[in-house]
């Protein structure tokens, strides 16, 4: 489907030979096809026709090398053929060739302005260099050029899927799906975006879709898994996961799916060995050996093999690393500007503002510090819904310039915010709670980094919870460098990258606690560890509700979670998780070093 035509008519003496070539190759006997093309130009051998049309069929035989010589050969005949230049850009591209591609595929455009092949093959090669926006905004000009081209508005939705616009994505899939309703990868990507946004009962049915149209689909297979884990269906996650892998046993990540399904011991040894010898497989793409590494770090890790679970952390997180941009120089200049423009002077001014609300509770920390207990336990509360990590408010934040009609970007535009919009905003955030959580008292949203749109939340909704959720900082950084996340997140991959990342999380912390005209709940998660009952007890009573026995028993709870330890949160209160670093204390070097000082701040506020 990436591919031009496949040739063009050329002079009176070879047509006929050249359209019985073409017939060849259209149903698909490429040797046929590769013999006649080559007579056609042993005869005329300035034929560009025949001699672009033989590289589609040497890269579809596999010789990619000879290919790309034979569209370099035709174009130097035909120095404006597009389908020439679009077709080398396919095979420099499978090379890895990455800005060769991407130079191919514009002088395709520059030959042919309205070429809808060669704007998507464009954005693939962006979103492989992880530049997303301009990958975003060459799929929307292949979808402008040619507005029934599906495979086009699946890659949108995977470019805005990356950049964290899952409503956004959830549309370009399903536009693609309305084009195209036997189109497998579709229905597998939309339902990927219904599970981001925990509509899991129509994700499943998506899922399901896929499968009926291409049973033999690992990728949709093991996407049900995650959703029916999510709804706590454990048993038949795992049947999904291997079914997963029986239709292609080196699909690995089901193998991370199975990892994250249950704790893994001495009787799993003949699995993990099998992982070990995987693992170093040649054939393996870095994404699937990630996948892998993951897996093997959080089995060893289950068994208690420690110092060989680090290893293949440690792996992981550096191919993984190699495939995101984290700048931590531009992550601080952020929170900086963040503390800069929400002063005491900035809420002095704005006192007021927003919507009297008392519906939303923002459950706020850095991954893996607690929150889907937290949520878990107020959510056990009949008068509570737990929404899960929701979008909305990153949402916000993102379009604000647009609602302002600004150019100046978040955070610095928030001050040219009125009242009108504010409560605006506010009643449209409220409307989508309600939507998701009907007529509970309080509905929590568990975004964690929701810590950085504190300011912003106050703004809104005065009279907002705001549950913040603490953990022993070492034990917090290996949480987040032991998970793979979806998306996002990409400070995760290196232990100073995670340092840095936590230092300025504190640092903002204690200036909202400096500034917010917010009373926040902060939580322990070693103290909710060791004293569930007092601390769930002030947990409900922070949220102005009456106690509910329920509460203590929150593993008893059946609503869908989206976490990445489906099973743990079914589980009552464990301590295993408590200083956990320990096991890894001989790797932990730089990170101490790099904590001293958050150490320190933590103390204080204490």
């Amino acid at each position: 489907a990436r591919f031009g035509c496949v040739g063009i008519m050329h002079a009176d003496q070879v047509k006929d030979a050249f359209v019985s070539a073409m017939n060849q190759h259209q149903k698909g006997d490429l040797v046929q096809a590769e013999n006649a093309y080559r007579h056609i130009i042993d005869t005329v051998p300035n034929h560009a026709g025949s001699i672009h049309n033989l590289g589609l069929v040497l890269y579809q035989r596999g010789n990619v090398e000879e290919a790309i010589a034979m569209y370099r050969r035709a174009l130097a005949i035909a120095p404006n053929y597009d389908e020439a230049y679009n077709n080398l850009g396919v095979a420099l591209e499978k090379q890895g060739h990455l800005d060769d591609a991407y130079a191919a595929y514009q002088q395709a455009l520059r030959v042919n302005p309205d070429y809808a092949t060669a704007y998507n093959n464009l954005g693939d090669v962006l979103r492989k260099q992880r530049r997303l926006p301009e990958a975003e905004k060459a799929y929307r000009e292949a979808v402008r050029q040619k507005p029934n081209y599906a495979l086009a508005y699946v890659n949108l939705g995977s470019a805005l899927w990356g950049q964290e616009r899952i409503g956004e994505a959830e549309k370009a899939f399903r536009q693609a799906v309305e084009l195209k309703p036997d189109y497998a990868q579709a229905w597998n990507g939309l339902g990927g975006t219904m599970r981001q946004q925990r509509r899991l009962a129509d994700a499943i049915e998506a899922f399901r879709t896929a499968l009926r149209i291409q049973s033999g689909y690992p990728d949709a297979q093991n996407n049900l898994g995650l959703a029916l884990a999510a709804q706590g269906d454990m048993q038949a996650a795992m049947a999904c996961y291997r079914k997963a892998l029986e239709l292609d046993p080196s699909y690995t990540p089901a193998y991370e799916s199975l990892a994250g399904s249950r704790r893994y011991g001495p009787e799993d040894t003949h699995e993990i060995s099998h992982l070990q010898t995987l693992v170093h497989s040649p054939r393996l793409s870095q994404s699937s050996r990630i996948s892998l590494h993951f897996a093997l770090g959080k089995m060893l890790d289950d068994s208690g093999a420690f110092d060989q679970a680090f290893e293949h952390y440690q792996s992981g997180n550096r191919l993984k690393r190699e495939t995101v941009d984290f700048s931590q120089e531009e992550y601080i200049a952020e929170v900086s500007e963040t503390i800069a423009t929400f002063s005491r002077q900035f809420f002095r001014q704005k006192r007021g503002s927003g919507d009297p609300s008392e519906l939303p509770v923002f459950i706020v920390g850095v991954p893996r510090s607690g929150t889907t207990l937290v949520e878990q336990i107020i959510a056990s509360h009949p008068q509570v819904f737990g929404a899960d990590e929701l979008p909305y408010m990153p949402a916000i934040k993102t379009a604000l310039p647009a609602h302002l009609r600004t150019n100046t970007p978040y955070p610095a535009c928030v001050t040219m915010i009125d009242e009108p919009l504010t409560r605006s905003l506010a009643k449209d955030y409220l409307k989508k709670l309600q939507a998701i959580g009907g007529n509970a008292e309080r509905i929590s949203d568990k975004m964690p980094g929701n810590f950085f749109n504190l300011g912003l939340i106050a703004l809104m909704f005065p009279r907002a919870r705001v549950i913040h959720c603490r953990r022993d900082p070492l034990d917090v950084c290996l949480s987040i460098y032991f998970h793979r996340f979806a998306y996002g997140h990409a400070y995760a991959y290196d232990l100073v990258d995670i340092a840095v990342h936590y230092r300025q999380y504190e640092h903002l912390m204690q200036h909202w606690r400096d500034v917010l005209p917010l009373d926040m709940c902060e939580v322990q998660y070693e103290e909710l560890v060791a004293n569930q009952d007092w601390v769930s007890r002030r947990l409900i009573d922070y949220c102005g509700l009456p106690w509910d026995d329920r509460c203590l028993e929150y593993y008893k709870n059946d609503r869908a979670v989206r976490s990445m330890s489906h099973w743990q949160v079914r589980q009552p209160i464990y301590t295993d998780s408590i200083q956990r670093w320990k096991h890894y204390e001989k790797h932990l070097d730089e990170l101490k070093e790099m904590l001293a000082e958050a150490d320190r701040t933590a103390a204080a506020i204490d």
